[in-house]
């Protein structure tokens, strides 16, 4: 066990639609989270990508995982802080998972998330987004 309880610590990285959900439920003996506190991660992460200073987010990430303690986290948006995850917490294992499938998955997400963006301040364009993993 570690200083939070956890007896493990399993990040997923996922893009959206990709099978969050379903890493979220595979411990279900566990302290797993599904897109915890989401709509305060997306105005971070999407600061983040608008030019605000790395250390807020770490700030944030830092002080979100202090609150939820999950063994399994999984929240879609993190893919967008992967380049911080492994040193922020340095004893977690990652997992990405590519969702094979009609290039149209990625194209609804947009549609799926706009209105939670919109209340953000941000906004998603139309057309094909993050295509990884897709075919056809």
């Amino acid at each position: 066990m570690t200083d939070t309880g956890r007896a493990f610590h399993l990040v997923n990285l996922n893009l959206p639609k990709s099978g969050s959900t379903s890493i979220s439920q595979m411990f279900p003996s566990r302290r797993s989270v599904h897109e915890f506190d989401h709509h305060r991660a997306m105005e971070v992460l999407l600061d983040r990508l608008d030019g605000a200073p790395s250390g807020e987010l770490d700030r944030y990430l830092l002080e979100r995982d202090a609150r939820a303690t999950p063994e399994v986290d999984s929240t879609t948006f993190l893919h967008l802080a992967a380049d911080s995850m492994p040193t922020l917490f340095p004893s977690a294992r990652f997992v990405i998972a590519l969702r094979p499938g009609p290039a149209d998955t990625f194209d609804r997400w947009p549609a799926s998330v706009r209105p939670t963006l919109a209340d953000t301040g941000h906004h998603v364009l139309g057309g094909t987004v993050w295509a990884i993993g897709a075919s056809g």
